[in-house]
This record gives C-alpha cells, sequence and structure tokens, in this order.
C-alpha cells in the first residue's frame, strides 16, 4: 500500500471552482466505508451484476436502502467463495 504524507497548506483560488453537482450523497446508499476507504456505489452495475431485469424490481430495489445492503452482501459473499 502506497504511503501517503499529509501537508497542511493554505490556498488561494483564482478561478471558479465546481466539483460535483451539488446532489448530497447518502452513506450505504451511494457510498460506503470498508476497510478504511470511500467506495462510490454504481447501481447500474450492482443491479447488472444482479441480472435484474424486470423494470418494477430493478425501480424497487433503486429505492430501497435495505434492497441494495442486502444485494451488496450477496455479492460480497460470491465474491468471496
Amino acid at each position: 500500500m502506497a504511503e501517503y504524507v499529509i501537508y497542511d497548506v493554505n490556498i488561494s483560488l483564482v478561478t471558479p471552482v465546481h466539483i460535483g453537482n451539488g446532489r448530497e450523497l447518502m452513506y450505504d446508499f451511494d457510498y460506503a466505508v470498508h476497510n478504511g476507504k470511500t467506495w462510490r456505489i454504481n447501481e447500474d452495475a450492482l443491479l447488472d451484476a444482479q441480472d435484474v431485469d424486470d423494470p418494477r424490481l430493478a425501480a424497487q430495489l433503486a429505492q430501497s436502502k435495505d434492497a441494495l445492503s442486502q444485494l451488496d452482501q450477496e455479492a460480497q459473499a460470491r465474491l468471496a467463495d
């Protein structure tokens, strides 16, 4: 693993800065923290990995934090096998 050096710095911006689209991300829905790393959850890839072809089921899973957590746990279990 790479070693990181942390510096305290002061910066002055000379041009406008745009980061993101202003949408607030929700913990364990849009992103997760695992083993000290932050992971952005790609809902489309998660659903594709589950072979969800029924649009109603896909919409239901996309709206349910618990369902996404369950899908993630199942995917993790398959990866561990």
